[in-house]
C-alpha cells in the first residue's frame, strides 16, 4: 500500500488509537520519525482539531463534535504511552483492573528509564524506575497482565505484584 492510501486511512488510525505516539503514527504511515511530512501531517490534524498534544511525541484523538480543550483522554492509555516499556503500577494498576475504590489524579507507571513527570489537565503521570530485583532476577514483565482499554492494550502489574510492591 502506498503512502497516499495510508494518508486516506489516518482517520481510521485515529479511531483505533485514542492515545498514540509519534512512533505509532510514523510506523502506520511508513515514515521515519524525522520525516518532515510526518510533522506536517501532525500539524495539519492538530489545526483541524482532530488530535491534541499531551506532551512532545504523545497525542490523543479528539472525538468529533468535542472541543479539544474540553476532552480528557483515558489516563490509563496516557500512562501506557509515556514510556515504550510502560507498566502501570501501584494504585493505577489496581484501578485499571477494577479493584480500586477511590479516584486518584496521580497515575504511576514503571519504566526501565526515568521519564519526567507529566502534568496534563489536572492529571499527574509519574514514572517510577522498575525495581532492580525484578529487572536483575526475573523478567521485566514478571507478574504483569495485559488489559484491553478502548481497543488498545495496556500492561499492568498483576494483583499479587501490586500488593507486594504496595507493602514494600
Amino acid at each position: 500500500m502506498n503512502r497516499r492510501n495510508k494518508n486516506n486511512e489516518i482517520p481510521v488510525f485515529f479511531e483505533r488509537h485514542p492515545v498514540f505516539t509519534i512512533d505509532d503514527l510514523a510506523g502506520f504511515l511508513g515514515y521515519t520519525q524525522k520525516s518532515r511530512t510526518l510533522y506536517d501531517t501532525l500539524s495539519y490534524h492538530r489545526r483541524k482539531g482532530m488530535i491534541e498534544r499531551i506532551k512532545e511525541g504523545v497525542y490523543f484523538t479528539v472525538r468529533p463534535g468535542v472541543s479539544p480543550g474540553k476532552m480528557n483522554p483515558d489516563p490509563f492509555l496516557v500512562a501506557g504511552k509515556l514510556a515504550q516499556d510502560s507498566v502501570l503500577a501501584y494504585h493505577t494498576a489496581l484501578d485499571a483492573m477494577g479493584y480500586a475504590h477511590s479516584v486518584y489524579n496521580n497515575h504511576y507507571f514503571f519504566s526501565k528509564i526515568y521519564k519526567p513527570k507529566v502534568h496534563f489537565r489536572n492529571q499527574r503521570y509519574v514514572c517510577v524506575i522498575a525495581p532492580t530485583e525484578i529487572i536483575k532476577n526475573t523478567s521485566y514483565y514478571f507478574a504483569t497482565e495485559k488489559k484491553e482499554k478502548s481497543g488498545m492494550l495496556i500492561v499492568t502489574t498483576g494483583r499479587e505484584r501490586s500488593l507486594v510492591e504496595a507493602l514494600e
